[in-house]
């Protein structure tokens, strides 16, 4: 039994009744009908299911935001994918994650096929990082524009899945697949990684009949920049819910790792039980 086993069987059942009925509210508050074909996202399970015609296709492990980059909560619909991504860092992930590494190891950056523009302008220059001083205060300011080219490195994986929003947050693979047999998965910046990207893509193009896995594959192993456009939009949701009853019947639950259960007092329980009763 390990202590994060302990601190769970150690929770007061008080608390636990409170999480339950907060989830309950949650639950009715929203007032959700999905339809018979989504893509669903359990934050706090670090969990993804696709559901076509009413019924699970796949439900499997994701990697989710960490808890000072948090993976929103939101309703979206995945309108197009791209296969072979580019990935433009976003500036504070440059500044804080990748100044580090380039500092450590000049070479980081040709290793990762990371490219450095002098500004993010669309007029921007391509800089070679060997000419910069990575521990000079310019540096550090990390107002460059850095894009890492499609490949074995790139930190989307194959492809990713889009979905507009206001987070710029999406569903990516991984180069890091050591994640995915963790029980809590929170390490993300905020977008939710997949292990089999490409089986998902295969999904959600499933109502496409141009693009078959072997085309899937073709294109993946050309190394291109393919975007691609769904035919039919597919509704995603990401959702929070550190309590719930599963298909068997049973009850799960999560850690409120983020800290978003606004749970009811317990005098207030333990009143609504007295009503009840």
């Amino acid at each position: 039994v390990g202590f994060k086993t302990i601190d769970a069987l150690n929770m007061p059942v008080e608390d636990r009744l409170r999480s339950i009925a907060f989830n309950i509210r949650k639950l009715y508050d929203k007032r959700r009908d999905w339809g018979d074909r989504y893509i669903y996202v359990n934050i706090a399970a670090a969990e993804l299911t696709y559901v076509d015609g009413g019924v699970v296709r796949t439900h499997v492990r994701t990697v989710v935001g960490r808890k000072d980059r948090e993976t929103p909560e939101l309703d979206s619909e995945i309108n197009r994918l791209e296969f072979n991504p580019f990935w433009t860092v976003p500036p504070k992930i440059a500044r804080v994650d990748l100044l580090p590494k380039i500092q450590a190891n000049p070479r980081y950056f040709a290793e990762q096929n990371i490219r450095i523009y002098s500004s993010w302008s669309e007029a921007a220059n391509e800089i070679d990082p060997d000419t910069i001083d990575w521990f000079s205060a310019e540096a550090r300011a990390m107002r460059y524009r850095l894009k890492q080219d499609p490949g074995p490195e790139n930190a989307l994986g194959p492809v990713k899945l889009l979905f507009p929003n206001q987070y710029d947050v999406y569903i990516h693979g991984t180069t890091h697949q050591e994640l995915f047999v963790k029980p809590a998965r929170f390490f993300s910046s905020g977008c939710i990684r997949v292990k089999e990207p490409l089986d998902l893509a295969a999904m959600v193009l499933s109502d496409d009949p141009s693009w078959d896995r072997a085309r899937i594959d073709a294109t993946v192993a050309k190394g291109r920049n393919t975007p691609v456009k769904l035919l039919r939009p597919l509704p995603i949701h990401l959702d929070y819910r550190t309590a719930w009853i599963d298909a068997e019947g049973l009850l799960q639950l999560r850690e409120d790792i983020y800290r978003r259960d606004k749970l009811p007092p317990k005098a207030v329980l333990a009143q609504n039980a007295t009503a009840d009763r």
